[in-house]
Parts: structure tokens; sequence; C-alpha cells
């Protein structure tokens, strides 16, 4: 169920008392005031998580009301944050490739509630395309920007879209996946800008004739959207991030791999020790991962790892897991650490140094 309103401020028949009221209602004689309610099709349930959001765009105020279920909420709060790699046109390497968090399609529901509810304000309120967007875009600048260290206590902690609205705070990467979201259930081709520290979307034609700044991807032009504070229209771009260039991350399925691992069955000889490793992986991700296989060793420095053992490739659906075990095998004499990863796409996309 979801609610929006418009307020737009009006001037009141009392006289002024001092000269800074009289300044207060001269500045707000020409606007109206209107409110409605857009009514969902479905009913709340107790569980529900009642939501409501305000912000200023142009010179009119919003007030906006939605529900999420809670279970919805703690599904993907208890999801594993993966860290994600990604490769440019030139094969290097870099570690932000959010878009599964958008291609997640277990709350496309709530989120289609949101843009359907735009939507119908937009028709009853006579608003263009484009007014309709900087409203969308409006409602999420609107959410508080938090570090991530500040609100959960870690250096970094990307929020899938339901999270973000929930916690009604985020960083770049968050309120940009929750616009890059809402934005795609619009029917328009958005995507994530990942410009150095900074994460914004790009949002591309659609019959809309935007200005600004944009980047050009075969010959296609993806206008800078800003969701970090009020303020930022589309094709605004803050000062430190002109002229910088930017991975245009699209948002396609993809796959994240998190593992799990014990070792047991440990023996010892006069020169060496022996161990089982076993590694349970699984894709927590959007799409099929094929041909992944898991390896463990012991960190030989450097980047070297001594008594590596490789599994067998494996192939994993959405939600699957499996489990190898591999055996190794360490001389007495060294003294090390050891490591265990998830190699998919010729990387490796999760690790751990013990």
């Amino acid at each position: 169920m979801v609610s929006l309103e418009k307020g737009r401020k009006i001037a009141t028949a009392c006289a002024p008392i001092i000269a800074v009221l009289v300044v207060f209602l001269l500045m707000r004689q020409f606007l109206t005031t209107k409110y409605f309610v857009i009514p969902s099709e479905n009913t709340t349930s107790p569980s529900d998580l009642a939501l409501t959001y305000h912000w200023t765009r142009g010179r009119n105020d919003y007030t906006f009301t939605t529900y999420i279920p809670e279970n919805l909420y703690e599904y993907y709060e208890n999801k594993p944050r993966v860290p994600v790699r990604a490769t440019t046109a030139s094969g290097t390497t870099y570690y932000v490739n959010y878009s599964y968090y958008v291609t997640d399609p277990r709350d496309d529901k709530e989120l289609r509630e949101i843009v359907e509810s735009f939507n119908e304000f937009a028709l009853r309120e006579g608003l263009g395309e484009e007014e309709k967007l900087e409203l969308v875009v409006g409602f999420v600048q609107s959410i508080p920007y938090m570090l991530d260290i500040d609100s959960k206590g870690e250096s970094e902690y990307p929020r899938y879209p339901t999270e973000t609205l929930v916690d009604d705070v985020g960083d770049c990467e968050d309120t940009a996946i929750l616009t890059a979201s809402l934005l795609s259930l619009m029917g328009y081709d958005a995507v994530l800008l990942d410009v150095p520290e900074h994460m914004a979307v790009g949002i591309s034609g659609g019959g809309v004739s935007f200005s600004g700044t944009y980047y050009l991807e075969n010959n296609k032009k993806y206008y800078y959207v800003e969701t970090t504070e009020p303020g930022w229209w589309i094709g605004d771009i803050p000062q430190e991030y002109r002229g910088v260039g930017a991975y245009i991350v699209h948002l396609v399925p993809m796959p994240a791999l998190t593992h799990t691992w014990t070792a047991y069955g440990t023996t010892q000889s006069s020169t060496s020790y022996t161990t089982n490793v076993t590694v349970t992986v699984k894709n927590e991700g959007t799409a099929v991962a094929a041909n992944a296989h898991v390896y463990a060793g012991f960190d030989a420095g450097g980047g070297a790892l001594w008594s590596i053992q490789t599994s067998d490739n494996f192939t994993l659906d959405m939600g699957s897991e499996t489990t190898v075990t591999l055996h190794l095998t360490l001389s007495r004499y060294k003294n090390t650490r050891l490591v265990v990863g998830v190699v998919y796409g010729g990387y490796t996309v999760d690790e751990f140094v013990e």
C-alpha cells in the first residue's frame, strides 16, 4: 500500500505580528496546497513496516508513504555482503559491480508498487515524463546520507533497495542502487556509474530529452544522476566529479559467490602436517555461476601459496551450494597461514586467510 501527497505552502489570513512573519507570508502567498492518496490494491498486514518520506522539489513539498513486509527486510538484512569484481574493456579488474543488488527479484513487487504510485501521481497532476523522473530522483535524495561505518559499524556495507528504504539512511552506492532499481522498473536504461571514490546513476533517453553531463558508450548517452543529497537535477554533476571518468556498470544478473570452510583430520609426521579442508560455496547472486572452483594452500608470501590444491570446476544455480574437500600437506618447518578461496571468471571472488 502506498500513498503520495503534494503540499504547496499557502498564505494565511492572520495579520503579521513581526517583520519576519510578513516576509515569510509574502514568499508563500502564490502557492496552494493539495493532498491526495493513491490506494494500493493490496491491504497491509500487521507485520508490514510503514515508511513515510518528506522532501521538497522545486517549489513543492511532497509526502510519500509505502509499506514493506518486515520479513522481506529481514531476508535482505541477513544476506551476506559479497565483494564482486568485474572487468573493464581493457581487462582491468575493479571491485564495485553491485548490479546483482539491483537485479535481485525478490523485492520487485514492492518496488513496482512505488513506481506505480509515482506514475499515478504524475498522471493526476499532469506531470510530464521528465518531471516524474525528477520527482523520483528527489524522493531518493531525501534519504539522509550516512557512512556505513556510522550506520552499520562496517567500512563497506552495500544495501539492497529494501534495506535503504527501511533504514532510511545510506551512502552513495545505497542510494544509487535504489535509484537505478526504480528507474529500471520505470522502463529506462539505467546504469550504475562507478566514479573514483563515489557511485552515481546514469539514465539514457527513452524519449526524454535530458541536458547536462553525460557519459557516452556505443553512441548512447547516459546522463549523470546524483543521488546522495537534495537539489541535484538529472544532468547536474558535483564540481569534484566534472571531467572525471566513470565505469559504466550495466544492470545485468550476475552470480555472487561466498564460502565457508572447516579443517579436520589433521595428522603429523616427523616432517609434515596433513589436513583435510572442506569448503562449502553458495551462490548469493542473480545468475548461474559456471566453471567455478575453490583452492586451498598455505601462505608463502608475495601472493604465492605452498601445497596449493584446487577442486574440479562446478556450476551453481542461483541460491544453490556445493561442498568439496581438499587434502593438504605442509612441512613442519614452515610457519604460515591457511588460505582458502573461490575462483570465478578467472579471478578470486571470495578469499579467507587464517
